[in-house]
């Protein structure tokens, strides 16, 4: 198993915001891919005004590294423009994990 680390992210979305929030995270998607150490990352849509973001590293080095990267400097943005209130955000180990790959929608 190569994520080892996890930071979930719970996040309320302002309702008049959800589609924009939606469209916005669609294209993050390309910035971690791009970034080294991260294993796994989700964003997830509960319901209308409800997601998740979940990203899986390597170790906790990358874990940490995350947070000086171009996805997480623009949350102070986020927060102000999509978001109630600041994310419910955990750092989690791992500790075991089952993934296949499958075709992004």
């Amino acid at each position: 198993m190569s994520e080892k680390r996890g930071i979930p992210a719970a996040l309320g979305i302002k309702p008049d915001h959800a589609e924009e929030f939606a469209t916005m995270v669609t294209g993050a998607v390309e910035l971690a891919k791009a970034k080294p150490g991260t294993v796994i990352w989700y964003a997830t849509k509960q319901r209308e005004a409800m997601s998740e973001i979940f990203d899986a590293f390597a170790d906790n080095d990358a874990r940490q590294a995350h947070f000086g990267g171009e996805i997480a400097k623009p949350m102070g943005t986020l927060v102000a423009d999509f978001l109630p209130g600041p994310p419910a955000v955990s750092f989690v180990e791992i500790l075991s994990a089952n993934r296949t790959d499958w075709a992004q929608p």
